[in-house]
C-alpha cells in the first residue's frame, strides 16, 4: 500500500497541470453511504493528500447524476446501490476549489455491504460518525457531513 501511495503522489505531481485542465468545469457526483451510525470513506491512490473522501467522481457526458453515483460506487467499492433511492443533500450543485461542479447524495443501507476496493482506491472503510472528527476529510466530504447534519435538524 505504501508503494502504491508513493507512485500515486509521483504521478500526480507529474500530471497535475493536465489533471486540473481535465476536471476544470467538469460535473461530478458524490455520495454519503450510511449504515446505522457509520459512513463509508475512501482514499484515492492518486494525489498528494492523505484526506478521506466520499465515493463518487466524474459524470459521463449527459449522464444522470444518480446513475453516475451508482456507477462510481460500483466501480470503486463493488457495491450496488439503487439510483432512485438516492437523496440529494442541499438540493443544489456546488463548486469546488478546483472549479468543478458537484452534487452530493445520501444513501442508506438496510444491511452492511461488503467493501471490495478496485485499483483506483487505496483503502475504504466504514467509519463511526463519532470518529469522523478524528479523520482528515476533503472539502466535499466535510460539506456533505454539514449538509446531512443540517437536514437532520430540519
Amino acid at each position: 500500500m505504501i508503494i502504491k501511495k508513493l507512485v500515486g503522489k509521483l504521478i500526480y505531481i507529474c500530471i497535475y497541470p493536465l489533471f486540473r485542465l481535465y476536471i476544470y468545469n467538469s460535473d461530478r457526483a458524490y455520495v454519503l453511504l450510511v449504515y446505522k451510525n457509520e459512513i463509508v470513506l475512501s482514499q484515492n491512490w492518486l494525489g498528494l493528500h492523505d484526506e478521506w473522501a466520499l465515493p463518487g467522481g466524474g459524470m459521463h457526458n449527459g449522464e444522470d447524476p444518480k446513475v453516475a453515483v451508482a456507477r462510481e460506487v460500483y466501480e470503486e467499492l463493488n457495491i450496488d446501490i439503487i439510483p432512485s433511492a438516492l437523496t440529494k443533500l442541499g438540493g443544489k450543485s456546488y463548486r469546488s476549489r478546483f472549479a468543478n461542479n458537484y452534487q452530493i447524495y445520501k444513501y442508506n443501507f438496510r444491511t452492511r455491504p461488503r467493501i471490495t476496493i478496485n485499483t483506483e482506491i487505496l483503502q475504504a472503510k466504514f467509519v463511526s460518525i463519532k470518529d469522523v472528527k478524528k479523520i482528515k476529510l476533503n472539502e466535499t466530504t466535510a460539506k456533505a457531513l454539514t449538509l446531512a447534519k443540517m437536514e437532520m435538524l430540519t
